[in-house]
């Protein structure tokens, strides 16, 4: 793994034709089977795999469309891209990682991936570059989660934070990841945006719901962004400016990741839980996984470089705990720094936002 750059974790397919995504258009009763019929791209048969011009080819195209979303603002992140080159990232049609430190994301494509998957049509290609660059915006300019705008700002802090510190921990198989669901879903919501803003109809872009609902559902797949299409499809994208985009954008993916994540973490097995136990669970496990000697070598190191690299980063609660994380302190002290830094208080003196959330999530 190299200690220069992170993996986002943002792969657009776990494996060539395991990409699913279900939701529907806002257009009547119907809205599911509307975007099933209505997409005019043919069932796609796999492609021959494509020559090397073919990968330069959709390398260029993807530069290309990447300054002019920078010229328009659309896009803000600095952005280089590249051929895949790991073996086992060879299924993905694309995948994002991001340097903290350097504040550059890079794309990787895969243009034999992409022919096998679909993703070579053009309009499945645009969709996917767009969704790939929506990655590096949110990773070079991270924001804080409202996904209870009634609420306080404390409470949406917490829940906030208790997304983003996902992120830090080592990724489980089967295990949901509350953060790269977030990703998953700001980036299919902007780059739909973004399309619709350029003059592309919902009925056309029911072609990405069908091939996404036709995929392998993987277990706990963050690309599982159901409930957020029909949304995205019917909001009028095309009356904002770029910055008005992004922010609506944001704040749909702030709402779904209610459904979609946070009231599932908040009961398991009938059992309710809270938000500060919930935050000191995501604080004192990546840290003990770093530590202890019980940890595999592999996961030691992962959650080493995570942490540090991090550091980098534009996001307050990463970038504090990985000072806190780093700096030698017992365990507990590390938690309780981090709960005075950000909420004036430990879980003790947060008891009020724990019930207005659980009240809020229906708990």
């Amino acid at each position: 793994m190299s200690h220069a750059r992170i993996l986002a974790g943002m792969l657009l397919l776990i494996a060539a034709g395991a990409h699913a995504a279900s939701g529907g258009e806002a257009f009547g009763p119907s809205a599911r089977d509307f975007l099933l019929k209505s997409a005019d791209l043919p069932v796609h048969t796999p492609a021959t795999a494509p020559a090397a011009d073919d990968q330069d080819a959709l390398l260029e195209r993807a530069r290309l469309h990447h300054r002019a979303l920078s010229a328009s603002g659309a896009v803000r992140a600095r952005a280089t891209f590249a051929a895949n080159k790991d073996p086992e990232k060879a299924g993905s049609p694309a995948y994002t990682t991001f340097d903290f430190a350097r504040r550059l994301c890079t794309v990787t494509l895969n243009a034999e991936a992409a022919a096998v998957s679909g993703y070579d049509e053009a309009l499945m290609e645009r969709f996917m570059i767009y969704h790939e660059l929506a990655h590096c915006d949110l990773f070079a300019a991270p924001h804080e989660i409202r996904a209870f705008p009634q609420l306080s700002p404390l409470a949406n802090r917490m829940i906030s934070d208790l997304v983003h510190l996902e992120f830090l921990g080592w990724l489980e198989p089967g295990r949901p990841n509350g953060y790269i669901i977030y990703q998953e879903t700001y980036a299919d919501v902007k780059a739909l945006a973004l399309m619709i803003a350029e003059g592309e109809t919902p009925e056309r872009l029911g072609a990405i719901y069908r091939r996404r609902a036709g995929g392998i559902r993987m277990p706990a797949d963050p690309h599982a962004t159901e409930g957020v299409f029909e949304e995205a499809l019917s909001t009028p994208w095309r009356t904002m400016d770029a910055g008005r985009l992004d922010d609506r954008a944001r704040s749909l993916a702030d709402r779904h990741i209610v459904d979609n994540f946070l009231r599932p973490v908040f009961q398991t097995d009938n059992v309710a839980f809270d938000a500060s136990s919930i935050l000191t669970a995501n604080l004192r496990t990546p840290l003990s996984g770093a530590r202890s000697e019980y940890s595999p070598p592999e996961v030691r190191e992962f959650l080493r470089v995570r942490h540090g690299e991090v550091a980098a980063s534009a996001q307050d609660a990463w970038r504090l705990y990985s000072g806190l994380a780093r700096s030698g302190m017992p365990e507990q002290q590390v938690i309780d720094g981090f709960f005075r830094a950000r909420y004036g208080a430990g879980p003790e003196g947060l008891q009020a936002e724990d019930a207005a959330l659980r009240a809020a999530l229906g708990r």
